[in-house]
């Protein structure tokens, strides 16, 4: 079955504008170097049978990944050895062997050793932490406690609330002050919106605990209405 091609337009709009700077930044600091957009959206699905195949320990069923909401709230980015920079320093998708670019993610890429190769997504990291999102840095899987993952670049946690919230606002529910922090208003305004949907437990766990199939319906409702 083929997989959700990555596309910038499928992620949140601060999450696309972030990764465009990004890619400025990182290529303007790293003249050899450009980045690549291997995930964007990745449906439960998809994250389903990532899970069963051992390559992930969310399951796309009880807990999900940035990558599950559309728009998406997270990307993953490679890093790339370029002979000349693409446009913006940024690829879409895997840049072709004729365009010069060689992959650096495990050891042995371009004769660089494990340490050296984690380097060059710290180095990554260091200036997403510059780039805002909404009203936070983006935040790097670097930083994850147990489980560190290099190309990993999301919104913000308070973000996402935050952003949940407007959209709650935005279409007519009242989450309270917007304030990024899930709240009884917040709570309760998630609620209104899941019954008018027509959506039943659909709350899930963790620190956004909005379901991505009422997250891709309040979105596709706003649009609708802009």
């Amino acid at each position: 079955m083929a997989r959700t091609p990555p596309r910038l337009a499928d992620a949140h709009p601060a999450l696309a504008r972030g990764i465009v700077e990004l890619a400025e930044r990182y290529a303007e600091a790293y003249p050899s170097r450009a980045l690549s957009i291997i995930w964007v959206h990745r449906s439960p699905e998809e994250q389903n049978r990532a899970f069963e195949k051992g390559y992930s320990k969310v399951d796309g069923k009880n807990s999900f990944s940035r990558h599950n909401f559309l728009p998406s709230l997270a990307a993953d980015v490679w890093v790339y050895g370029v002979e000349e920079q693409p446009d913006g320093g940024l690829f879409e998708g895997r840049p072709g062997r004729d365009q010069g670019a060689s992959l650096i993610l495990r050891r042995g890429d371009l004769g660089l050793n494990s340490k050296e190769v984690w380097r060059e997504y710290e180095q990554m990291g260091e200036i997403a932490a510059q780039i805002t999102g909404i009203t936070k840095p983006l935040f790097w899987g670097g930083h994850w406690a147990r489980i560190k993952d290099g190309p990993h670049i999301e919104v913000h946690a308070r973000d996402r609330v935050l952003e949940l919230q407007r959209v709650l606002r935005d279409l007519g529910s009242s989450p309270g002050e917007l304030d990024g922090l899930w709240g009884s208003n917040t709570r309760r305004a998630y609620e209104d919106v899941c019954e008018h949907f027509g959506f039943t437990k659909k709350k899930v766990g963790g620190s956004f605990p909005c379901h991505p199939d009422v997250w891709k319906r309040m979105w596709e409702e706003l649009n609708s209405v802009v």
